[in-house]
């Protein structure tokens, strides 16, 4: 709600305790996810470009730092950047994970506003897998 009122600052910690408190992996990437994305929103974007450096160099990237890695180009306006990100998130092996990833608010505003990157951002039914439990 924070973020959706334009309130990326306050959000980020509300992401860091959700993300203490989820039940499993997946759900604690989710929050660490939206928790990278608000601070995007919040002008921190150079900070979440250094913490990609560095997951980079640790090894390849799960789906949510490629789909954080698609954000930060879109960002700078490179945008068919950031499709080979997302074609990558999309066939990793989280697609529950994915799923929540594009529906985020950023990337349902990025495939209204780049259609290029729309067919790449679309959710097919067999990737909108419930979480496990």
């Amino acid at each position: 709600t924070l973020r959706l009122d334009l309130k990326p600052k306050p959000a980020i910690p509300c992401y860091a305790q959700a993300a203490l408190l989820a039940r499993d992996e997946q759900s604690a990437a989710v929050c660490r996810f939206k928790m990278r994305m608000a601070r995007i929103d919040a002008a921190e974007s150079e900070a979440v470009n250094s913490e990609l450096t560095k997951a980079q160099a640790s090894g390849p990237l799960s789906v949510d730092w490629l789909m954080t890695a698609a954000a930060l180009k879109i960002r700078e306006g490179h945008i068919d950047d950031a499709r080979p990100f997302i074609e990558q998130a999309r066939a990793g092996n989280s697609p529950g994970l994915f799923a929540s990833c594009v529906n985020d608010l950023y990337f349902r505003d990025v495939a209204q506003k780049y259609p290029e990157l729309a067919d790449a951002l679309h959710l097919d039914l067999d990737l909108q897998v419930p979480f496990p439990e």
